[in-house]
């Protein structure tokens, strides 16, 4: 330990920065966000709607890279009005990011929820001994994408005339089928599924599982999936209308 603190006391008089238990960091760098873009995601009511994670701002965090360079998007110290996002670079040790401090607020409509999210602020921070990590690039915009892009999870429920096999077949043919990985469970149920299918929409591609079962005089498939949101129109996530795609599509491959 004295060591440490004199190589710090050494170091300090050569190098502009500060040494804090063997890491050299800067002071995070606050600016204001000017003129920032708000975006707005809607969410409908309905039972077959669970949104309660984007309402709650338990955002899913994402990590990719190698162990010695690896990147990360977090969300942090939620309060009544904001949250943080970080966006980091680190080796599993000491790293440099980007935090942005964004604001949120809920209001309802007569058939949604609506959520307006707004970037205030942002600071920039590096750590490291020699050769820190360069600041992550993480813009306002990516910033925006990264909210928009936070799953709901939906239930469907549908109707047929055919029976389970044919229900089934009709997924063989019409949908792409996806394996799921040893272990995976579905996100909804948290089941363990055989198969599971791939959708196309022009919001882009959904994951789903489903059951079909006798039901009446024919069947009745119910579908689960986790829909990542994306922007419908300019800065707005509009899950109605990419429930609608979905819903429409879905319908029809049972139907055939």
């Amino acid at each position: 330990m004295k060591m440490l603190v004199v190589v710090c006391l050494m170091l300090t008089t050569l190098l502009p920065v500060a040494c804090h238990a063997g890491f050299f960091a800067d002071d995070p760098k606050t600016e204001q966000v000017t003129n920032p873009v708000e975006m707005t995601i809607v969410i409908p009511y309905s039972k077959e709607v669970n949104a309660l994670k984007i309402s709650n701002i338990e955002f899913d965090n994402l990590r990719w890279g190698r162990p010695t360079k690896q990147e990360k998007i977090t969300t942090n110290e939620k309060t009544a009005d904001s949250f943080k996002v970080e966006r980091r670079t680190d080796n599993g040790t000491a790293g440099s990011g980007k935090v942005y401090r964004v604001s949120y607020q809920s209001d309802k409509s007569k058939d949604a929820m609506i959520l307006k999210f707004k970037a205030i602020s942002f600071s920039t921070y590096q750590q490291g001994l020699i050769m820190p990590f360069s600041v992550p690039d993480f813009s306002e915009q990516e910033l925006l994408e990264y909210i928009s892009h936070q799953p709901l999870y939906l239930s469907l429920e549908f109707d047929s005339q055919y029976n389970t096999e044919s229900i089934y077949a009709n997924f063989m043919r019409l949908a792409e089928k996806v394996r799921f990985r040893q272990g995976e469970k579905d996100p909804v149920t948290g089941k363990a599924y055989k198969d599971k299918f791939a959708l196309s929409t022009k919001y882009g591609k959904v994951n789903f599982s489903f059951e079909a079962y006798p039901y009446r005089n024919g069947s009745k498939a119910v579908i689960h999936m986790a829909v990542p949101g994306t922007f419908t129109s300019g800065n707005t996530v509009d899950f109605g209308e990419i429930i609608k795609e979905i819903r429409g599509q879905l319908e029809g491959i049972v139907n055939s």
